[in-house]
């Protein structure tokens, strides 16, 4: 999907007034206001489910954002197999600090951990082909899939603007293997009508069934000069052994931080 420069958002958002928009004029002007925002330092949670034959995956995930390089990132993630009746819980943190960033996976239930230290070309190396890797900013995340999709449908409401938009043929293939086969249809998407930030989406099948979302909640929008960057400063817990290892902290989640 094609985005509208930042710079052009104020003339989108006077041509939603016009009666004859299309669904794809429509789309553009509110995901370059998103796409504006998008860059702004923020703190907010998120919280993600994602199904896969039978297997649920759930995350809570408290977020600061400051900019590309200057991020820090905490998600509780408790995966679940029916069939077993087995549950497993991860804390998985996420820490850019200027110059580098820090994965550490740590297992509560046995105190077993690992960290994994990259530099932020290597990040993208491993992202490289993927939708949604290598981005930790929510509204970065959906802006990629987004470009895999065509809209179909965009609805006004008091507070809040929904978006439908097709998956296309090359966004199946891309995201076919990180749902375990599973083939998408469609990604609806809710941002707030104030100010354009994310508020949720949902990536759907044929069937109706939501196989993978998240939502966005308690969104603060921080001056930049008042953020403590020692929040942005890397330390191991202390539960864990610190190690360098490139796979250590790698999860099977196409490297989303949830």
């Amino acid at each position: 999907m094609k985005l509208l420069p930042a710079l052009a958002v104020p003339a989108a958002l006077a041509a939603l007034a016009a009666p004859n928009l299309t669904a794809q004029e429509t789309a553009e002007a509110w995901l370059a206001r998103l796409k504006a925002v998008s860059d702004k330092p923020v703190e907010l949670v998120q919280t993600m489910e994602m199904t896969y034959r039978g297997t649920k995956m759930t995350s809570r995930a408290e977020l600061l954002y400051l900019d590309a390089t200057h991020y820090a990132n905490r998600a509780e993630i408790e995966t679940y197999w029916p069939e077993q009746d087995q549950r497993m819980v991860r804390i998985m943190r996420t820490v850019g600090d200027g110059e580098k960033q820090w994965n550490e996976m740590t297992l509560p239930a046995t105190g077993q951990g690992a960290v994994q230290e990259l530099t932020f070309e290597q990040v993208r190396e491993q992202a490289r082909g993927s939708i949604l890797a290598g981005r930790v900013h929510p509204g970065q995340q959906l802006l990629a899939l987004l470009d895999y999709t065509e809209p179909d449908e965009v609805q006004l409401g008091d507070d809040s603007v929904t978006l439908v938009a097709a998956v296309t043929e090359a966004g199946k293939s891309k995201l076919v293997p990180m749902l375990a086969g599973v083939v998408p249809k469609e990604v609806e998407v809710v941002l707030d009508r104030k100010t354009g930030f994310l508020r949720s989406w949902k990536l759907r099948r044929f069937t109706g069934e939501t196989v993978l979302s998240l939502t966005v909640t308690d969104v603060r929008f921080p001056d930049p000069a008042k953020i403590d960057r020692r929040r942005f400063v890397f330390e191991p817990s202390g539960e864990i052994e610190e190690r360098h290892d490139p796979g250590a902290a790698e999860s099977d989640d196409d490297g989303k931080n949830p």
